[in-house]
C-alpha cells in the first residue's frame, strides 16, 4: 500500500528488528534482583535466575520442534504465531509480579515467551539463509546480532521502567512494544520464489545452469550442483541426497552439535548471572554492575555480526573453501575461550577486576561468534531447504546449557555457598567443569569434515593435510544380520521364557546393557571405604576401631577366588546360570551382613560380605565380561571396558547413596534394602545373556577374533579345539593366528601367562589397598573432613571408571584404526599403566611429607586411573592371547592377583600400619613405610611385562625365546623331558607361513 519495490535488503532490517526484541532475554540478568524483591522480599534469593534457565532451555526445544513446522508454513506464520505467545508469555509474568508467584513468572516467561522466542528466532534466520546464498555469513550474522544489540538495549531500559511503572506494568508495557514491532517485521519476511537466484547462485549457494528447466530446480532433494571452488573452477557441490533425518544422523551433524554445546556453555551461564558475580565477587555497586552488562552485551552482539562476516570474507576475497572457513572461526572462538577459562580461577582468587572483565569480554564475543556463525555453517555443510529444522535442532545444545548446565551450576553454587564456602571459590569449583566441557568441544571440533571427498565417502573417514588419517568402513548388511538382529528372543529359562511373550528383537549391543547394570551393581564392593566407620561405630562403638575394612580385604581375596574355581563350570553351564545364582548369593551375604550389624557381630560381617556375597560377585562379574568376548571380537577391548566400567561407575553412585540411607533406615535395613534392588537389577540382567552359537561370526570374525572362511563346514566352525586360522595382521594380508591347541592347564602354565599373572597382580595392588583406605588417608594424613574425603572416594571412582573403559578403548583403536597387533596393543597400554605408577609411587613419599594435598589428591586420581585400565583391558589381553573359548576360567584364574594383593597385601598393610602407629610412628609414615614395599613390586611387574611375548613365532616354538627388533635376544631350549610334550606345538610351529617367521 506504500507502493514500495521489495528488495531482498528489506529482509535484513526486519530480521534485525525481530531479533532485537527477542534479545531482551539475554539482559534477564538484571531481573534477577528485582524479582526476588517482588516475590520473597529478599533480593538475595537466587530464585529468579531459574525462570532464564528454563526459558533457554524451553527456548531451543521449541526451536527444534517447531523447525520443520515453520519450513512448511512460512516464516510469517512461525514470526505471528511467536509473537502471540511472546505477548501472552509477558502478561502472565506480570500477573506473577502483582501475586507474588514465582511460578506464574517460570510458567510465564520460562514456558510461554520462550516458545514464542524460539519461533521468532529461526524464522528470519533460515529466511536469510536462502535469500543471500552470496552472503551467508554475513546474513546469519546480522540476524543474531540483533539478539546481542537488544540485550544492550533493554539491559539499560529495564531498571528505569520499572522505577517508572512498576515491575508487573513492566512487562505489560515492553511486551507490547515489543510484540507490535515483531508482529510488524513478520509482514516483510517471505521465501524466495522456486526459481531464485542471485549473482549466478541458488538459494544452496551454488552455481546453477540459467538454462535449467524449473522442474529441477525445485526439487527439494538434496543434488548434486555446480559450486564455485578456491581455485574459481566449477566443482561438483557437497550437497547430497538427504532427508532431514539422514542429516541429523550424519558423524558431522553430531559432532558439530557437540561442538555448538562446548561453544555456548559458558556464555549461557555467564549471561545470566554477570551482575551477580560482578556484586558478590568484586563487591561493585548494582549500576556498575548494570553497566557491565550492558557493554558485555555489545560484545555478544559484535562477535554474532563480526565473525561470520569473517568467515564470508575468507571465502570471498580469499577463496577458502566455504565450510572449512567457518570450522576455523570456530577454532578461535573455542580457542579463545580454552585459554581464558583456564586462566579465570587465577584472576578470581588475585581479586583482579579488570582483567576478569576483559576475560569476560573475550568469552562473550567468542560466544556470541560460535551463534552467528552457525546458521551459515550448517547451510553450507547440509543446504538450505532444512536449515530451519536443523537450525533449530543444534539450538537445543543451548537449551541443555540452559537447563542441566544452569540448573546444576546455580544449585552446586547455593550448596557450596551455603556450605561456608566463599563466594569466589563456588564460581570456581563450577568453572573448572565448564572448562572441561569447553575442552571438549575443542577436540570434538576436529572431526568434523570439510573435505567433500571424506564426506561422501561410506563410512567415516578424515584427510588431514592430503593424508587419510581416519578410516572407519561402514558397516555391510550382511554383518548386521549376523550379528543376530533378526533373531528372536525365545528361550527358556528353568522352563520360564521372560522374552518370548514381549516378542523382542534380539540384538548383541543389549548385552552391552545388561553386563553394565551386572557389573554397576558388584561395583558397590569399591565404596567399601565409606562404611568402615559406621560398621566399625555399630559393632565397637568406636568408628577408628579399624576392623570393619579387613571385610573388604576378605572380599576381595574370596572373590579372586571363586571366579577361579568356578570359572569352568560357568563356562559350562552359562552366564545365565551363573549370573542368577550369583546374585541369589549376593542377597544372602547381604542378610547376614544386616543380622552381624543388628546384633553387633563382625564376624557375621566377614561370613556375610567377605565370604557369601564376595562367592557371588565373584560369578556375576567375570560370566558377563567372558560373554562380552565371545560377542564383540571386532570391539573386544572397549566390550571388556565397557563392561568393568559399570563397576567403576556403581562405585561412584553408591558411595554417595550409602550414608544417606544409612541415616534414613539404619544399617542394617541399608544392607537388605539395597541388596534386594540390586539383586533384582542383576537378575532381570542375567536373562539376558548368553552365549553365542557355535557358528556365529560378526564382520568375518568369529569369537577368537580371527577370520573365517564362511564356505567352512559347520563341524570345523564347532570344534572346541583352539586351532589355526586366518586373522587380519598389521599388513591387512591374512597370515597364520597365534592361537594353539592348548588346554587349559597348558594356557595356565605357559610362561606367558604366568608373567601376565605377576605384571598384572603389580598393576592392580596399590590399587585395590587405595581404595579400602582413601577415605581414611584423607583423614587421618591431612585432616579433612569426612565429607571431603567421602568427596574424593567418589571422584576417584570416576577416575576407576574412566580408566576402565579408556584403556581398552584405545586399545582398540590403536588395533582397528592403526594396525597395530592385537596383543601388542594391550600390552602397549600396560606399559603405560605400570610406567605411570612407578613413577607416581616413586614421588608419593616426599609428597605425603610435605603434606601436599593437591599434589596427593592428584596422583592417586592417576594410580587409580591406571589401576583401572589394567582391569579393564586384561580379558581382552587373555582372550587375544588364548583365544575365546577358556576366557572365562583363565580371567577367574587371573583376577586370583587381585585376590591375593587384597588379602595378602591388604591385610599385611593394615596389620604393619597399625603395628608402626601403635609403637609411635606418624601416620604418614607408617603409610610411606608400606608404600615403598608396593613400590618395589610394581618396579619388578613393570619388568616382567617386558617377557610377555606377543611375537607369534616367539611364542610357538618349543622353549622359550624371545625377538626384539626382529633380532633373537633370548633363547631356552626345552628339556628333553618335555620334547614329547611339545611336539605337537612345534608342529603347528612348523605351520606358520614363511612371511610370518
Amino acid at each position: 500500500m506504500f507502493g514500495l519495490t521489495f528488495s531482498r535488503w528489506y529482509l535484513f532490517i526486519a530480521a534485525f528488528v525481530i531479533q532485537f526484541c527477542i534479545g531482551c532475554i539475554y539482559a534477564w540478568s538484571v531481573l534477577n534482583h528485582p524479582i526476588d524483591l517482588a516475590v520473597y522480599g529478599d533480593a538475595t534469593k537466587g530464585r529468579a535466575v531459574n525462570a532464564f534457565y528454563i526459558a533457554i532451555g524451553v527456548f531451543g526445544a521449541a526451536t527444534s520442534t517447531m523447525g520443520p513446522t515453520i519450513e512448511r508454513k512460512g516464516p510469517q506464520w512461525g514470526v505471528f504465531v511467536g509473537t502471540v505467545l511472546y505477548m501472552i508469555g509477558h502478561i502472565v509474568t506480570a500477573l506473577g509480579c502483582h501475586y507474588e508467584s514465582i511460578t506464574w513468572i517460570y510458567i510465564g516467561y520460562g514456558v510461554i515467551t520462550a516458545i514464542g522466542m524460539g519461533m521468532c528466532y529461526i524464522s528470519p534466520v533460515s529466511t536469510l539463509q536462502k535469500w543471500f546464498p552470496d552472503y551467508r555469513g554475513t546474513a546469519a550474522g546480522f540476524a543474531v546480532a540483533g539478539y546481542g544489540a537488544g540485550s544492550v538495549v533493554w539491559s539499560k531500559v529495564y531498571l528505569p521502567t520499572i522505577d517508572a511503572v512498576g515491575l508487573a506494568w513492566m512487562f505489560v508495557l515492553l511486551g507490547a512494544i515489543m510484540s507490535a514491532a515483531m508482529f510488524t517485521s513478520a509482514l516483510v519476511l517471505r521465501l524466495p520464489p522456486a526459481d531464485y537466484t542471485v549473482n549466478g547462485l541458488n538459494i544452496h549457494g551454488d552455481i546453477v545452469d540459467e538454462s535449467e528447466g524449473l522442474e529441477d530446480k525445485i526439487s527439494t532433494a538434496y543434488r548434486e550442483v555446480q559450486t564455485p571452488r578456491a581455485n574459481d573452477e566449477p566443482a561438483k557441490s557437497p550437497i547430497r541426497q538427504l532427508t532431514l533425518k539422514q542429516a541429523l544422523l550424519t558423524p558431522d551433524f553430531i559432532f558439530m552439535y557437540i561442538m555448538f554445546f562446548g561453544n555456548q556453555l559458558f556464555g549461557v551461564i555467564v549471561l545470566s548471572r554477570l551482575s551477580s558475580m560482578c556484586t558478590e565477587i568484586f563487591n561493585k555497586s548494582a549500576g556498575t554492575a548494570s553497566d557491565i552488562v550492558s557493554i558485555n552485551s555489545a560484545f555478544n552482539c559484535c562477535g554474532r555480526l563480526a565473525f561470520p562476516v569473517i568467515s564470508d570474507c575468507l571465502v570471498r576475497f580469499f577463496k577458502v573453501e566455504k565450510t572449512f572457513a567457518r570450522k576455523v572461526l570456530y577454532y578461535f572462538t573455542l580457542g579463545a575461550q580454552v585459554i581464558v577459562l583456564g586462566s579465570l580461577p587465577t584472576v578470581i582468587r588475585h581479586d583482579s577486576y579488570t582483567v576478569f572483565i576483559i576475560m569476560i569480554f573475550v568469552l562473550t564475543c567468542s560466544y556470541g561468534g560460535g551463534f552467528g556463525t552457525i546458521p551459515a555453517f550448517v547451510t553450507d555443510m547440509f543446504g538450505a531447504y532444512n536449515i530451519g529444522p536443523m537450525h533449530g535442532i543444534i539450538l537445543t545444545a543451548m537449551a541443555i546449557g540452559g537447563v542441566a548446565g544452569g540448573l546444576s551450576f546455580n544449585a552446586a553454587y547455593n550448596n557450596k555457598v551455603a556450605d561456608g564456602m566463599s563466594v569466589g571459590e563456588a564460581y570456581i569449583d563450577n568453572i573448572q567443569i565448564i572448562f572441561v566441557v569447553v575442552c571438549i568441544g575443542f577436540a570434538v571440533l576436529f572431526l568434523v569434515r570439510t573435505n567433500v571427498k571424506d564426506r561422501f565417502e561410506p563410512g567415516y573417514h578424515y584427510s588431514l593435510c592430503g593424508k587419510r588419517v581416519i578410516s572407519i568402513p561402514p558397516k555391510d548388511k550382511a554383518a548386521k544380520e549376523s550379528e543376530g538382529e533378526t533373531d528372536r528372543w525365545h528361550r527358556n529359562l528353568t522352563k520360564f521364557n521372560l522374552f518370548a511373550m514381549f516378542g523382542l528383537t534380539f540384538s548383541r549391543w543389549y548385552l552391552f546393557i545388561a553386563a553394565f547394570v551386572v557389573q554397576f551393581c558388584i561395583g558397590c564392593i569399591y565404596s567399601w571405604s565409606v562404611l568402615n566407620h559406621p560398621i566399625d561405630f555399630a559393632v565397637y562403638g568406636d568408628a577408628t576401631k579399624g576392623r570393619a575394612v579387613n571385610t573388604f580385604y576378605i572380599a576381595m581375596g574370596v572373590f579372586g577366588t571363586a571366579a577361579a574355581i568356578l570359572g569352568p563350570t560357568i563356562e559350562r553351564k552359562g552366564p545365565t546360570w551363573a549370573v542368577c545364582s550369583g546374585t541369589i548369593l549376593f542377597m544372602t551375604g547381604h542378610i547376614v551382613s544386616a543380622l552381624g550389624c543388628q546384633y553387633k557381630s563382625i564376624a557375621l560381617i566377614y561370613i556375610g560380605y567377605g565370604v557369601i556375597t564376595a562367592i557371588g560377585l565373584g560369578m556375576c562379574y567375570v560370566s558377563p565380561v567372558s560373554t562380552l568376548q565371545k560377542w564383540f571380537p571386532d570391539y573386544r577391548g572397549t566390550a571388556a571396558g565397557f563392561a568393568v566400567a559399570g563397576s567403576g561407575a556403581g562405585s561412584v553412585v553408591w558411595s554417595k547413596v550409602y550414608l544417606p540411607t544409612i541415616d534414613a533406615v539404619g544399617l542394617p535395613w541399608f544392607f537388605i534394602m539395597l541388596g534386594a534392588i540390586m539383586s533384582a537389577a542383576m537378575f532381570t540382567s542375567g536373562l539376558v545373556l548368553r552365549v553365542p552359537p557355535p557358528n556365529f561370526t560378526v564382520h568375518g570374525l568369529n569369537i577368537h577374533g580371527n577370520v573365517v572362511d564362511e564356505s567352512e563346514g559347520l563341524e570345523d566352525k564347532i570344534s572346541t579345539a583352539y586351532r589355526e586360522v586366518q586373522t587380519p595382521r598389521a599388513n591387512d594380508e591374512p597370515a597364520k593366528s597365534p592361537i594353539r591347541q592348548l588346554t587349559l592347564k597348558q594356557a595356565l602354565l605357559t610362561p606367558d601367562y604366568i608373567f601376565m599373572y605377576i605384571m598384572f597382580f603389580a598393576n592392580q595392588l596399590f590399587g585395590v589397598i587405595v581404595l579400602s583406605r582413601l577415605s581414611s588417608m584423607c583423614t587421618d594424613i591431612f585432616d579433612k573432613s569426612a565429607n571431603a574425603a567421602s568427596d574424593i572416594v567418589s571422584i576417584n571412582s570416576v577416575f576407576n571408571c574412566c580408566g576402565r573403559l579408556a584403556f581398552s578403548a584405545i586399545s582398540d583403536c590403536l588395533v582397528r584404526y592403526f594396525k597395530v597387533e592385537k596383543t601388542f596393543a594391550r600390552k602397549v597400554l600396560y606399559y603405560f599403566t605400570l610406567g605411570a605408577q612407578v613413577i607416581v609411587l616413586g614421588s608419593l613419599p616426599t609428597v605425603i611429607r610435605h603434606e601436599s594435598y593437591s599434589v596427593f589428591v592428584f596422583q592417586i586420581f592417576v594410580l587409580t586411573c591406571s589401576y583401572g585400565g589394567g582391569v579393564g583391558t586384561i580379558p581382552a589381553f587373555v582372550t587375544d592371547m588364548y583365544g575365546a573359548y577358556n576366557i572365562g576360567p583363565m580371567h577367574g584364574v587371573i583376577l586370583t592377583a587381585m585376590a591375593i594383593g587384597s588379602v595378602v597385601g591388604g591385610l599385611s598393610f593394615n596389620s604393619s600400619y597399625n603395628d608402626k602407629v601403635a609403637d609411635g610412628m606418624s601416620v604418614g609414615e607408617a603409610y610411606i613405610d608400606n608404600i615403598q614395599i608396593i613400590f618395589v613390586v610394581v618396579c619388578i611387574g613393570f619388568a616382567v611385562l617386558f617377557l610377555v611375548r606377543t611375537n607369534a613365532v616367539d611364542r610357538f616354538e618349543p622353549g622359550y625365546h624371545y625377538s626384539l627388533f626382529g633380532k633373537r635376544v633370548i633363547s631356552i631350549p626345552p628339556k628333553e623331558k618335555d620334547a614329547e610334550k611339545e611336539g605337537e606345538a612345534e608342529t603347528e610351529y612348523e605351520k606358520l607361513p614363511e612371511s610370518t617367521v
